[in-house]
């Protein structure tokens, strides 16, 4: 299996949306993509939600981005 699911929060917990920046936006969207451009677009899977999670602990959020498949996975470069 080389499939991946990334989510914007486990199951006991909410996905917010919220005003950042003057716009509206999910809060997970807004700080992967964060980590995504800090990165220049060269980031790992897992590294992505290890960035995306201090995005959110900083910003107050009380969500935990969930990334489920195999270890080697995680691993690769997204936007390959």
């Amino acid at each position: 299996m080389n499939h991946l699911l990334l989510s914007g929060c486990n199951d006991r917990e909410v996905s917010y949306d919220a005003k950042i920046g003057g716009r509206f936006h999910g809060a997970m969207t807004y700080y992967a993509l964060a980590a995504i451009k800090a990165a220049n677009y060269k980031i790992t899977y897992a590294e992505l939600v290890r960035q995306t999670q201090r995005g959110l602990d900083t910003a107050g959020y009380p969500q935990h981005p969930q990334l489920e498949g195999q270890s080697a996975s995680k691993q690769r470069q997204i936007f390959t």
